[in-house]
């Protein structure tokens, strides 16, 4: 079952497939792609481009293969982001804002909580660091070296237009997705590019856009678990919050009350990097 599939979806969380393709010259990759997928027991179809119509309104498309994924997704995470804060504080949780720049409080070797910019502690048995492309820097400050890919990059949200498109796009040359609002979210630098996939005249022009650098770990894969040298303290770094955030959540929870490993995560411990040099 897909995240919050027990939940009403909403214009902010919808599961209307995906549809990838690469390059003209790129179909061994795409059978190999495809050939991953199923592997994995992900429902994944291989497909003629021309023949994407058939399973995607409103895209337009060249020749060559392609790979349509019906069960993929998306989510605006600022929804996500306010869904799930409001239901931290119905759980008798408490939210901090505008805490400025915090460090982990460290006592006995141990971490013990968080200090904030102006000096103030919030204590606990446990911190979690998840602090997007500044997760290095927190953890700098502890000793601990976490090589960083964080590229800079930019997310465009374009102007409500109308079009028959409700499915992921991942192309060459733009990556793309639905947005509530009649709008589109790009995580790429061509809106033209992400304008030309769409069938009918439809030009996308940007309402709003941000930069920021995206969280990614030196070698691309994800860090999660307790620090060997600062125990009680946990790391989330990595890309692709949408997809992982919510998994990646209930698996640290559960390290962090049972103080137990969990086997999902055995190959994604911070000390990967020292181990390996």
């Amino acid at each position: 079952m897909p995240p919050f599939g027990r939940r009403k979806l909403t214009c902010w969380l919808r599961f209307d497939g995906g549809l990838w393709w690469t390059t003209p010259d790129g179909a061994e990759a795409t059978r190999a792609r495809h050939a991953h997928e199923v592997a994995r027991g992900y429902e994944s179809h291989l497909i003629g481009r021309a023949d994407t119509s058939d399973r995607v309104s409103g895209v337009q498309v060249g020749a060559g293969l392609a790979i349509h994924n019906p069960g993929d997704g998306w989510v605006s995470l600022p929804h996500l982001i306010r869904e799930l804060a409001d239901e931290l504080v119905r759980r008798g949780g408490r939210l901090v804002t505008g805490a400025g720049r915090c460090s982990v409080l460290v006592e006995d070797g141990r971490a013990r909580g968080v200090r904030g910019a102006d000096g103030t502690s919030w204590r606990g048995d446990a911190v979690v660091a998840a602090c997007g492309a500044q997760t290095p820097a927190v953890l700098a400050e502890l000793g601990v070296d976490l090589p960083d890919a964080s590229p800079l990059s930019m997310l465009v949200i374009t102007e409500p237009v109308e079009t028959e498109v409700v499915t992921v796009l991942n192309t060459p040359r733009a990556a793309m997705r639905p947005n509530p609002g009649s709008t589109f979210a790009i995580d790429q630098e061509l809106i033209a590019e992400a304008s030309a996939l769409l069938q009918g005249d439809v030009t996308l022009r940007a309402a709003s856009w941000r930069l920021g650098r995206k969280p990614i770990p030196a070698d691309g894969e994800p860090v999660f678990g307790e620090l060997e040298s600062v125990p009680g303290c946990h790391v989330a770094f990595t890309h692709s919050g949408a997809t992982l955030g919510l998994i990646a959540g209930e698996l640290t929870a559960y390290e962090v009350l049972t103080g137990t490993g969990h086997p999902l995560l055995a190959d994604f411990r911070p000390e990967r990097f020292s181990r390996t040099g």
